[in-house]
């Protein structure tokens, strides 16, 4: 049984290689753009008074006073 194959059979979790880790990295902070910029257009629907397209992508009621507005 080679040194992976008892590791594994331990339970071990898989070690992934450096640039395996780096593809990694680079995926989870193009997520983290997209979800910032999605939160940005979602504070803009809400800033332009445009509650009914919002709560159609969010498919949920969103409550807003038009005091301040």
């Amino acid at each position: 049984m080679s040194v992976m194959s008892e590791a594994r059979a331990r339970g071990e979790p898989k070690k992934s290689s450096p640039r395996r880790q780096g593809k990694h990295v680079e995926h989870m902070l193009l997520a983290q753009r997209g979800f910032q910029h999605t939160l940005i257009a979602l504070g803009d629907l809400y800033r332009a008074h445009q509650i009914d397209a919002l709560e159609q992508v969010l498919g949920v009621h969103v409550e807003h006073s038009q005091a301040g507005a």
